[in-house]
């Protein structure tokens, strides 16, 4: 029921602070407590689409990005220019899009899952605990969208 109320809430405006938002990970299951949710949007521009956002800090990282590998299949994070975010290097050519995904069997709602680190010189997984925090986003579009 509160999931309704969120979705309505959602459906009223862009940017909703966590208390308000529904805890999409959560509805997948058991998520760790390094994780925190932060906001949620609703994106009316171009393909509908909702956001889900958490952090998770520095010093967490590597746990935090291990269990949403196991999980939902991401692909580990690598440095590109800027930033940290998940690659999938299974042809060293190309890097190629490394978000996770997860389809739920009951609504048939398919979910991308991705992290990353925002914009950072340090370029070292032994350096992420100096690295602020890090961003997980579950994205998802509604019924019908795709």
């Amino acid at each position: 029921m509160r999931w309704l109320l969120s979705l309505l809430l959602l459906s009223l405006t862009s940017m909703v602070n966590a208390a308000d938002c529904p805890n999409t990970l959560a509805e997948f299951g058991a998520v760790p407590s390094i994780i925190t949710l932060k906001n949620c949007e609703h994106i009316e521009s171009g393909q509908e689409h909702f956001i889900t956002n958490y952090l998770v800090s520095g010093k967490n990282a590597a746990q935090a990005e291990k269990w949403l590998q196991e999980r939902f299949d991401m692909k580990p994070l690598y440095y590109l220019c800027c930033g940290w975010e998940p690659v999938d290097r299974s042809d060293f050519r190309q890097n190629r899009d490394g978000r996770g995904h997860y389809l739920d069997k009951i609504s048939n709602q398919y979910y991308d899952i991705t992290m990353t680190s925002g914009e950072t010189l340090t370029n070292e997984r032994s350096q992420w605990p100096s690295i602020p925090q890090f961003f997980i986003s579950v994205t998802w579009y509604p019924e019908g969208a795709i």
